[in-house]
């Protein structure tokens, strides 16, 4: 009961607290002078909506806003896994100086976007992006998301160095590898989508083009 209460009292505040009019999707974080820090998270809206931090009729238009804002910056390599933003992180919200890992020189983080967290695309925490939709019944959706990503795993693209020396974990959104770890198992978590996606038949999963 103590963790049940405290779970309605998060759900109760969550979508009044990070919810961003001026966006229509969630914030990352909210600072202490009451500021929405929203750089257009996938992970976040994803997590918040699987989690069921917003109602479904409301999640529907968080997650027609991000689709909407996806298109229009012209990112659709669903096969190197999703941006952990949107638009660049301003320089005073990143953490890193390094412009390789996301850091900046220019104040709106333009010269720092795509390289890493800062953009950078991933099939890091992807998972919760294709279970969200999955959760609302976009299940076309969601199989344009996972399919493509299912068959670079297969062929072993998210992992070993590119001929730049950096790691294909994180790449730029035309594929220059810019990661450091050769092999980051966060991305694997996408493959738990598989099992929330409804068998073709007993024991198998069909991975061909999504209907």
């Amino acid at each position: 009961r103590y963790y049940s209460s405290r779970a309605e009292k998060l759900r109760s505040a969550y979508l009044g607290t990070f919810y961003n009019p001026d966006t229509g999707v969630l914030a990352g974080w909210k600072d202490t002078d009451g500021k929405l820090h929203d750089y257009y998270f996938t992970f976040v809206n994803g997590m918040a909506v699987t989690y069921g931090l917003v109602p479904h009729d409301q999640a529907n238009k968080v997650m027609d806003r991000m689709f909407a804002k996806m298109r229009e910056v012209g990112y659709d390599r669903f096969d190197l896994g999703l941006p952990g933003n949107l638009i660049p992180v301003r320089k005073e919200d990143y953490i890193d100086v390094r412009i390789d890992h996301g850091g900046s020189e220019k104040e709106d983080g333009s010269d720092g976007f795509q390289n890493y967290e800062n953009g950078g695309a991933t099939a890091c925490f992807v998972y919760y992006t294709i279970e969200a939709l999955y959760q609302l019944g976009r299940r076309q959706e969601g199989d344009r998301i996972l399919f493509p990503i299912l068959r670079a795993f297969e062929e072993g693209q998210f992992q070993g160095w590119g001929p730049n020396g950096k790691t294909y974990d994180w790449r730029r959104w035309d594929g220059t590898p810019k990661g450091y770890e050769g092999l980051l198992v966060d991305n694997y978590m996408t493959l738990l989508a598989v099992l929330s996606r409804q068998p073709s038949g007993p024991g198998t999963v069909t991975l061909g083009n999504p209907r």
